[in-house]
This record gives C-alpha cells, structure tokens and sequence, in this order.
C-alpha cells in the first residue's frame, strides 16, 4: 500500500469516525480545550474591546459544527464501506440515519421513491425550531441533571442552539457543568451532564 493510499485510509477512517462520535454525542465536536483557553483569557483580560473579540471567538467556538462533520462522512462513508465490506445496516445500526446514508451514496432500497423517501424522512427527523428563551426556561425548570440530548429530546433545538443557551447559563452562573455522565456506556465520549445551581 502506498503512503497516499495510507493517508488518504487514515483520512477516511478518521472522518467516519468523527461522524460516530458526533451521532453518539453531538458535544464531541466542540474543541472544549479551546474552549477553556478563550475562558481564561477572558478572565484575565482588562480591556473591553479585547473582552469583545474574545465573547465572539468563545461562541463560535461553542457551536458544534454538525454539517462539517456530517460533510466529512458523506465524502468517505461509501468508499470506506466498499473497501471494508460494511453493508448499510452496520451504519444504521450505529445510529447513522438514512438521509445521511443516502447523502453519501448508499442505495436504502427505496426503488423508484429514491430521493423523495430520503426527503420526507429528513422532514421528520429534523429538529423543530425553538426560540432560546424555551429552551432557557425549560433548562431553569429541570429538577436533577441533564445533557444537551435530554433537552433536545423534551423541547427540540438544534444541538447549536441547546448549546448555546447553556454556555450563556453557566456565564452567568445560574449552570454547572457536572462533567462527563459517569453511567454512559454508549459509543462515543460520555456526554456532558449539567444542573442547575
């Protein structure tokens, strides 16, 4: 095998499984060290213009980018399985919905339907839109701890936007983060539990 057969393997493999992760738990792909990095940078920082540049990068860098990841996926998903012999169930079986299989290429067995299957499932599985301050009362009101999921799971939103509210929660110290769920067994990283102060 060659060196650019290897990285180009390594590339796929790699986005693949960033996409797993991502579809296990949506929060492992904030970069949570620069995260705290920009945090404590803007603690130990005077200047207002400076406190301006550094809010801006910190909310960029609390979304989680789903379509780059989601991209990454389509672009190698298909090659990998062919190279690998992963029949389209396996993906499934990991959680990988159907819109993204047929996105990267996948026949689903949807005969003459194709697209329009692929679309009136992607009408159903996406998030229904829910203003922040929903999301924001409905995160004051929970008894107990949560992950991002639960929230999407009880009034929708976007992975984006539930992360957001919760970023702007624990600024201003009305949420904590309770760390990684010491009870997941799933793929992926354990989510991030949050509760109330």
């Amino acid at each position: 095998m060659s060196e650019s057969t290897t990285d180009t393997a390594a590339t796929s493999e790699a986005a693949i499984r960033r996409y797993l992760d991502f579809v296990a738990d949506p929060t492992s792909v904030v970069d949570h060290a620069r995260i705290a990095s920009l945090e404590a940078e803007l603690a130990g920082s005077k200047d207002l213009i400076q406190q301006l540049h550094i809010h801006g990068s910190l909310e960029k860098a609390r979304r989680a980018d789903g379509e780059a990841v989601r991209a990454g996926f389509v672009k190698h998903a298909r090659s990998y399985a062919a190279t690998h012999d992963i029949p389209v169930s396996a993906f499934r079986s990991v959680g990988v919905s159907d819109i993204a299989l047929a996105e990267a290429g996948f026949d689903l067995g949807f005969g003459n339907r194709g697209k329009s299957a692929v679309k009136s499932s992607a009408a159903r599985q996406r998030a229904p839109k829910v203003s922040q301050s929903t999301i924001r009362s409905h995160i004051l009101a929970v008894k107990g701890s949560f992950t991002l999921n639960d929230i999407m799971g009880d009034v929708g939103g976007s992975i984006g936007t539930v992360n957001t509210v919760v970023k702007d929660l624990i600024g201003e110290g009305l949420l904590k983060s309770k760390g990684p769920d010491a009870d997941h067994q799933g793929r992926g990283r354990a989510p991030i539990r949050y509760a109330t102060v």
